[in-house]
């Protein structure tokens, strides 16, 4: 963080000066930079501490790669530092990760999860999926479908809701857009 300092000049004549109109501004200018210097060291130690805690609960990702993120949301970082949600989404806004595995925009950190419960077992468990993790899965029955008769949007959520993901089809379509695979037409191979 770049310093931030009062001229030792002005800071002398603000103790030193007769004149009071002139001693007064100057204490006054002097207040506002020591304030302002604050709100950076404050806004500085919460970017420290949300960069710490995403570190701590997104582990896997840092340990062993971008594929590895888990579902986090913005109130979970504020709940556990005990500072506002509106605080934690400030503090990540327009700033950036850098790691082994290259830069990041910190809003990537905070996952959406999706919620399906799993009916083979008789317990009922229920399992969080990130869009990473549903995109992966996506992609998966598309490699493996019959290139000849390839799944609609319909389809593949239905092949999904077999794996225990349970989204809409207009959320297919979307992680299918969002990945550059086209929709069925677009697959379609005409081969024997």
């Amino acid at each position: 963080m770049p310093a931030i300092n009062v001229n030792s000049y002005y800071r002398q004549l603000s103790t030193n000066c007769e004149d009071k109109d002139v001693k007064e501004y100057l204490k006054k200018k002097i207040r506002q930079v020591e304030w302002v210097h604050q709100c950076i060291s404050q806004r500085h130690s919460t970017i420290m501490k949300v960069s710490e805690e995403i570190l701590a609960r997104q582990y896997d990702f840092f340990r062993y790669g971008p594929g590895r993120l888990k579902p986090l949301k913005l109130a979970d970082v504020a709940e556990a530092l005990d500072i506002h949600e509106s605080t934690v989404s400030r503090a990540v806004g327009r700033k950036y990760l850098q790691c082994s595995w290259g830069i990041f925009p910190m809003e990537i950190f905070f996952q959406r999860k999706a919620t399906s419960r799993d009916t083979r077992s008789a317990a009922m468990e229920e399992q969080s999926f990130t869009p990473q993790d549903i995109k992966r899965e996506l992609k998966d029955i598309i490699e493996k479908e019959d290139r000849r008769k390839p799944y609609s949007n319909r389809l593949l959520c239905e092949k999904l809701a077999e794996r225990g993901i349970s989204i809409s089809r207009r959320t297919v379509a979307k992680y299918r857009d969002e990945e550059g695979i086209p929709g069925a037409s677009g697959r379609k191979t005409y081969k024997p």
